[in-house]
């Protein structure tokens, strides 16, 4: 193997370097404590649990390195793991729903609801952050004010007793109640994910195991890492040392109580830092954050971006200005808000572990994977606010059990699905939820009614089915009601009219049926109610009911309603209706005179009935600015002139353009919206039946097809028209001054912004958008409204001279990528890079543009495969397809050999880098990084002699380094980091004779740094750190006073790599304010240059070291392979290893035939020491 061939050249500090990893296994890193636990059984009389005796108790013998711990036990194994153990335990004590099973009938439940309400009245006596008093409101109301419930004092709650079920088998009286706490909450973090076996290594026996025993073990390893803490903090002189309590007077116990608090104060920031830390790194934290935010800076964390120390100021109620007692401490975490800031990670079940946790806000993100149950131990938490992220899984079971004081939770926008749990006990205080726009299913729990505060329940936009949960006539303080968009069923319950205090109602977009309820015209404080888009039957109630509602919006569309329109629905709303939509339902008759009176209307759609008559004169009484839309019916008559412009602002395109058309489309015409469109006209009928040539508004004719985009009723669409339609379809009434002409069709297109024209003047050459605000609003700072933003239309395909189409950077624009592109066979430019709200795939047809030259597409939504037709446009010179959502592979056949620029990073393309990509012998550029390539790098790209820079970095790459990379005289950089490459590096490499940037950062490269980079003139930067590389550097590398940052003028080699027994973040050191490369802590060490970490190796590390090193799978014979190899195998019983009765190793017979190391004659000067090295021969055992 290379292993091999690379150890017969290497270096006496090779040889060093195994003898101290046999050191380290014959001695033990660090000088290991071990420590004896004595496990009895255990039996507790006090009506709460017993714990019998085992029949087969072993001892249990917890050895303790560093921060690690391993368990040995006498049992034979489970497939349970540890945590899948402890977390059945918690989840049986907090999840058992039979409590609410056993009651079904009204009665029943009520009496639970009595239980429930005598459980919660404990007193709480923590200080918290939440309340309405001093809480801003994360929700969107749309609506008049909303009253807030009384001020209410919330608190940290007491630790439950039924979660010291899991402790009260130990003698730990004496302990502080929070310790216990925050022990056995570590402990269940610990264990929720699998990846924390690495952390805290128990193998998965448990037959002789209570659960005490089990937390007894998590207990001590705190314990011990509290430990650490001190120790450490008195290597720092931060704590008085013995001799100096030994001294101490009674006052100079006092001094010491207040140092032990300073003590634990500053171990509660230590850890508050390190959990943050954590933080950052899994949930994608952003430069932004660590720049300008001072992320991970050397600052106090209360002065982090988005973080919340303290209590800000407030104090509990009552106290007359006095600071309360069990309010959080100043420099206590208590909030994080973190939005609009694109993290894409998820989120760490560590973050339970910050105790005064109050409010987590993470809104507008792109966070993604499933609530952590461990939030559940955040006590505090009151403010939960993931909303539009791309979150999925369910809502944990323990979350609704445990997190007593939640007011506010906010899950909308995101990919949740599952039921809601059945057991919200916990939740009994919530004032808002929000849980739209899911996947939710089921049905509704009937113990929602439990919350009794709650105000605003927003569930629209899920897969809800069955009946309307009755039970939320007990939520009397209810204001907010969305169960739209779902699948409810059944008839309306009467009882759900009750909510004196309801102002916004909204089940519209269900599978409801019955009558209109005219229950809710009770209902004196609701502002809106859609019940649109269900199957309500039945006439509107003809009675003076109508003037008790204040309602200013009603949807009742697209039911099944019949009847007329009442005179006395247009009497009772005729002072507060500002928004009707009545269409698509079976009404007749005439419109009633009385609408006159209805003069707060602002919109009203009837579409889609079967009115007849005409529009009443009396309508002229009503707001100029009236929207009426009758389309679709069968009225007759005049159109009152006000409506058509008369009386409209005389900016008003449409009304300007096509007159009453724009209401109506005159008799003997058609459109399919019923009236002229900023798109298209009423096209005149080629045949009209007698009976409607005199009807309005008709929505389609026989023997006349409808042209969308023609403007004049010619039935073609001229490329003026296509300019228009882009312009209304992009609110082009807020893209700027300059492109306000684009809506006067009677402005040649040669004339306007962003349009040049050939030689002719009447052929469209170039379109640029580039500066226009695409959808945007007229401030330019938020998005323009999305129902008007319809994107780049099809008919853009009709610009057929068309050269260069560029609209990038427009933040705004949404749509998807026309098809229609593909008849632009002339187009050389597309350029819709950075428009983050368009969506959709890449269409097979952008193949067809076969001119085209410059085709970008970065930093976008786009998903989807790259189409290989593209990889056949002959003249592609440029190809930006960076930071998207593509996946796929590449393919094997690529013709565009003009390519320059290949851009294809932070994509998810997997698969093999095709070894056609030699053939780009133009290709100056290839940018493929952050994706899922795996297999080798192809020597092939040494037959892209154009290339400058290559950058992989963040793939799967394996197999070596191609030296037939430094073929390419012109390369400047090459990044490879964070792949899976070995082998040694190649020396070529080096000699490149512009070669400025080399980073293999976080492979399996192996050997030393060949003398070729430090003879390099060219070479800026060299990062090898997270290999396995070693001892020496080249001198002439660490001389170099440019290097890294000029890094090395201040620590020489250091600031190549951190030497053996020290590490930093960077693998090199970084600053001399940093102290650079920092020694590892006692207990841990390095085996290998440029380390970011420290570790403490296991036997079972160590060895496996020695056997990689010694080559042992092709070298050793197989009989040791079968058990070295293998990982199952206990370390005792491998081939050639020797253990006491008590596990330890005290000896190891090498295999007879292994290969001899030889080391050449080499110096190694340090200072005026040289180090002579002669040729070794290694023995065939080693013995102790």
């Amino acid at each position: 193997m290379a292993a091999t061939a690379m150890f017969r050249q290497t270096r006496p500090s090779v040889l060093l370097a195994l003898v101290s990893i046999l050191l380290l296994l014959m001695f033990g890193v660090g000088y290991s404590k071990r420590k004896v636990i004595e496990v009895k059984s255990t039996t507790v009389v006090n009506d709460k649990t017993t714990l019998k005796p085992k029949t087969t108790v072993a001892t249990k013998v917890m050895t303790s390195t560093g921060s690690n711990a391993t368990l040995a036990v006498n049992s034979t194994e489970t497939t349970q793991s540890l945590g899948e153990f402890v977390e059945t335990k918690l989840n049986s004590t907090y999840n058992n729903n039979s409590f609410y099973d056993a009651y079904e009938g009204e009665d029943e439940y009520d009496e639970v609801y009595s239980v429930y309400e005598q459980e919660g009245d404990e007193e709480d006596t923590y200080y918290s952050q939440c309340g309405p008093y001093q809480m801003p409101l994360y929700y969107d109301f749309n609506v008049a004010e909303v009253v807030l419930p009384k001020e209410e004092e919330l608190g940290y709650p007491k630790l439950e007793e039924e979660f010291f079920t899991l402790l009260n088998g130990l003698n730990v009286d004496d302990w502080d109640v929070t310790l216990q706490q925050d022990a056995a909450m570590n402990y269940h973090l610990l264990f929720e994910r699998d990846d924390e076996f690495k952390t805290f290594p128990i193998p998965k026996m448990f037959n002789n195991l209570t659960e005490t025993e089990i937390i007894h073990l998590a207990l001590d390893y705190f314990d011990q890492q509290d430990e650490e803490w001190e120790a450490s903090l008195k290597e720092e002189n931060q704590m008085p040392t013995s001799s100096s309590t030994d001294a101490a007077s009674s006052n100079n116990a006092s001094l010491s109580g207040r140092r032990t608090k300073r003590l634990k104060s500053k171990v509660r920031r230590q850890r508050e830092a390190k959990i943050l830390w954590e933080f950052f790194d899994h949930i994608g934290g952003t430069k932004p954050m660590q720049n300008d935010g001072r992320w991970l800076s050397n600052e106090t964390v209360c002065n982090w971006y988005g973080v919340v120390c303290g209590h800000r100021g407030q104090h509990k109620a009552g106290m007359r200005g006095q600071r309360n007692p069990t309010a959080p401490p100043d420099d206590a975490v208590t909030a994080i808000q973190l939005n609009n800031l694109e993290l894409d990670g998820t989120i760490p079940t560590e973050l339970a572990m910050l105790e005064y946790l109050s409010q987590l806000i993470l809104r507008n993100n792109k966070i993604h994977g499933s609530i952590p149950s461990s939030l559940a131990y955040a006590s505090g938490l009151c403010v939960l606010d993931l909303s539009n992220n791309y979150m999925n899984g369910s809502i944990p079971a323990l979350l609704t059990t445990k997190t007593r004081h939640m007011y506010q939770i906010h899950l909308n926008n995101n990919n949740f699905t599952g039921t809601l749990p059945r057991n919200m006990r916990a939740w009994k205080r919530l004032w808002l939820m929000d849980l739209s726009h899911n996947q939710f299913s089921g049905t509704v729990p009937k113990h929602i009614g439990m919350m009794t505060d709650l105000a605003i329940l927003s569930l629209g936009n899920n897969f809800f089915s069955g009946s309307l949960p009755s039970d939320l006539v007990r939520v009397s303080n209810l204001q907010i009601l969305d169960l739209g968009t779902n699948l409810f069923s059944g008839n309306l319950p009467s009882n759900l009219f009750e909510f004196v205090h309801l102002h916004d109602f909204n089940v519209g977009d269900n599978l409801l049926s019955g009558s209109f309820p005219s229950e809710i015209l009770e209902l004196k404080g609701l502002h809106s109610a859609f019940l649109s888009y269900n199957n309500l039957t039945g006439s509107l109630p003809d009675h003076g009911s109508w003037e008790n509602t204040k309602l200013g919006l009603l949807h009742l569309g697209h039911n099944q309603l019949t009847g007329t329109l009442p005179p006395s629905f247009a009497i009772g709303m005729k002072s507060n209706l500002a928004n009707l939509d009545i269409s698509y339902n079976l009404f007749r008759g005439t419109i009633p005179t009385e609408i006159g009176l209805m003069t707060y209307l602002s919109t009203v759609d009837a579409m889609a009935n079967r009115f007849t008559g005409t529009l009443p004169t009396e309508m002229l009484k009503m707001n100029m600015n009236l929207r009426l839309n009758f389309t679709n019916n069968l009225l007759t008559g005049p159109i009152p002139r006000m409506f058509c412009g008369e009386g409209a602002p005389t900016n008003n395109i449409l009304y300007r353009e096509f007159g009453c058309d724009a209401v109506l489309c005159s008799p003997g015409t058609f459109n399919p919206n019923g009236h002229a469109t900023l798109h298209s006209s009423c096209r005149r009928c080629n045949t009209t039946p007698p009976e409607e040539e005199k009807v309005l508004g008709r929505i389609l004719c026989n023997g006349t097809d409808y042209v969308h985009g023609d403007l004049d009723g010619d039935g073609v669409v001229s490329p003026r028209e296509v300019l228009r339609m882009i312009y209304v379809d992009n609110i082009g009434k807020y893209w700027g001054p300059a492109y306000q002409t684009w809506a006067d069709i009677n402005v040649h297109e040669c004339q306007l912004a962003g349009v040049t024209c050939g030689s002719d003047e009447v052929t469209i050459r170039k379109l640029d958008l580039s500066g226009a605000n695409l959808c945007g609003s007229a401030d330019r700072a938020q998005p323009g409204p999305v129902r008007f933003c319809l994107g780049i239309p099809s008919e853009i395909g009709l610009l057929t001279t068309l050269d260069s189409f560029q609209a990038s950077r427009r933040q705004y624009l949404r749509g998807k990528i026309p098809t229609y592109f593909g008849r632009l066979t002339n187009l050389q430019t597309l350029d819709l890079s950075s428009c983050p709200s368009m969506e959709g795939t890449l269409p097979t047809e952008l193949a067809r543009m076969t001119s085209l030259k410059n085709l970008m597409i970065s930093h976008g939504p786009f998903i989807g495969t790259i189409p290989s037709g593209i990889f056949h446009l002959t003249d592609l010179e440029k190809l930006h397809l960076t930071k998207n959502f593509l996946k796929g592979t590449l393919p094997n056949i690529i013709r565009t050999t003009n390519l320059k620029e290949l851009m294809l990073s932070r994509n998810d393309i997997s698969g093999s880098i095709p070894t056609q990509i030699g053939r780009l012998t133009k290709l100056d550029n290839f940018e493929g990084y952050g994706n899922e390539f795996t297999g080798e790098l192809p020597k092939e790209l040494g037959k892209c002699t154009s290339l400058k820079r290559i950058d992989v970095f963040n793939n799967k790459l394996t197999g070596t380094l191609p030296s037939e990379i430094a073929l390419n005289k012109r390369l400047q950089i090459f990044h490879a980091k964070n792949n899976r490459i070995g082998g040694t590096i190649p020396k070529e490499i080096g000699e490149l004779p512009l070669i400025a940037w080399f980073d293999v950062s976080d492979n399996k490269l192996m050997g030393t740094i060949p003398e070729s980079f430090g003879a390099s003139r060219s070479l800026r930067d060299i990062r090898f750190s997270d290999n396995m590389i070693y001892d020496p550097l080249p001198p002439a590398l660490c001389e170099n006073k440019i290097l890294n940052g000029g890094i090395t003028s201040q620590f020489g080699c250091a600031g190549v790599a951190c030497p053996l027994g020290t590490y930093t973040e960077q693998g090199y050191a970084v600053g001399r304010e940093n102290g650079g490369c920092r020694p590892c802590p006692e207990g841990k060490s390095t085996l290998y240059l440029g380390a970011t970490k420290c570790r403490a190796f296991s036997t079972f590390d160590i060895l496996s070291m020695v056997y990689a090193i010694m080559d042992g799978h092709n070298t050793w014979p197989r009989h040791y392979a079968e058990t070295w190899e293998n990982s199952s195998v206990p370390v005792c019983q491998w081939t050639g290893i020797r253990c006491n009765k008590d596990g330890e190793i005290v000896g190891m017979n090498l295999p007879p035939s292994q290969p001899m190391l030889r080391f050449h004659n080499h110096e190694n000067k340090k200072g005026n020491e040289t180090v002579e090295s002669t040729e070794t021969n290694n023995s065939s055992s080693t013995n102790r």
